[in-house]
């Protein structure tokens, strides 16, 4: 059984991934629509983050970052990838992987979750229908 909490966290955890994947390969984006798009995305999933972490405040908590070793080779394996190809169709395979990894988490979380707040129910449907556009 999920806590409130818990769920919150997830809903950061997922969102500021997104955050930090895009910043991650945006960069490597030379097609004007995919990084419009991407940016589009990184704004929407900051919101998100930025709404969970208020959310986890007020209740008296402090967001949890995911571990520093997950975060790296998440990175690094992103930094490789477009290394190697960085063209549009790469680039939107690499998010549409990242979005299918999200909607799992999430989903999972929001199946074990016990009672939750209305608000923080939003808050996750917000998250699976942001992932679910990057399809």
């Amino acid at each position: 059984m999920n806590s409130e909490k818990e769920v919150l966290n997830a809903i950061y955890q997922n969102s500021k991934m997104g955050v930090e994947s895009i910043n991650t390969i945006i960069s490597k984006a030379n097609d004007s629509q995919i990084r419009d798009r991407m940016l589009e995305d990184k704004i929407a999933f900051d919101q998100i983050a930025n709404n969970a972490s208020t959310l986890i405040f007020k209740e008296g908590g402090k967001p949890e970052e995911k571990n520093k070793f997950s975060k790296f080779t998440a990175e690094m394996s992103a930094r490789m990838t477009v290394m190697n190809d960085n063209s549009p169709s790469k680039l939107a395979e690499m998010m549409m992987q990242g979005a299918s990894c999200g909607i799992v988490d999430i989903t999972r979380v929001m199946n074990h979750a016990k009672s939750i707040k209305p608000e923080v129910n939003q808050l996750a449907t917000n998250l699976l229908e942001q992932e679910e556009k990057i399809f």
